[in-house]
């Protein structure tokens, strides 16, 4: 019908570990609908792979804040980008209200469309049956929260990693970067994140959604964004 979209292919054999998982995920979340979630549009099996069918958008904000830093050092202006941060944060909010965890945010997944965020990739999303849960080890291990290196998840969970999203575009480099998987994890666990040069004040901020106790962190997506404003 000469409609853009994006279209997805998982290379793996439908019966394959990962493809099953996003299968499941996409019969969670395709009943769900909100504006700043990317939609997706259909999904079939074809010659035993998986096809997902999604909607089109411009760009991601890491895509975005590559191509600001070409013009200006300072990257994506503060206004802008918390704008994006509060629409990916309502998108959040509205999964966790639903009982589903996205676990997979980071700038990558956060994506443009006509000025707005979408919330993307819901490759690792699951239903939430309980305030801190039982997990498999899942996710981008540069954005994992502390709790879910030792296989628990919850809403602070995805509050934990939009952080450190943010604090990235900020900086323009990674805040818990490591050599290898085991100096990654114990940043994460428990290392200070480095937040130089940002304002004390949102260092302040930031430091407390990424807590290391999901309890210490903000009640939810929205409220980080608007201590962070």
């Amino acid at each position: 019908g000469g409609v853009n979209v994006a279209v997805k292919r998982i290379f793996r054999p439908l019966d394959d570990e990962s493809s099953q998982r996003e299968l499941q995920s996409l019969q969670l979340i395709r009943e769900l609908r909100h504006p700043f979630l990317l939609q997706t549009q259909a999904f079939w099996s074809l010659e035993d792979r998986l096809v997902i069918v999604m909607e089109l958008a411009d760009d991601s904000l890491a895509d975005w804040n590559r191509e600001v830093r070409q013009v200006s050092e300072e990257g994506i202006p503060v206004a802008e980008l918390l704008a994006y941060f509060r629409e990916a944060a309502e998108a959040l909010d509205y999964l966790h209200n639903m009982n589903v965890l996205h676990r997979d945010v980071k700038p990558a997944n956060l994506l443009r469309l006509k000025g707005h965020a979408k919330v993307a990739d819901f490759g690792l999303a699951r239903m939430m049956e309980a305030k801190l849960e039982a997990a498999t080890f899942c996710g981008t291990p540069l954005y994992m929260a502390p709790e879910v290196w030792r296989n628990k998840v919850c809403p602070q969970s995805d509050q934990y990693s939009l952080a450190i999203a943010y604090a990235e575009l900020r900086t323009s480099r990674q805040i818990f970067a490591g050599a290898d998987f085991v100096e990654v994890c114990t940043k994460h666990t428990s290392g200070k994140p480095d937040l130089d040069p940002l304002p004390e004040g949102e260092q302040r901020v930031l430091l407390r959604a990424l807590a290391k106790l999901p309890e210490q962190r903000y009640a939810d997506c929205v409220s980080f964004i608007d201590a962070l404003e």
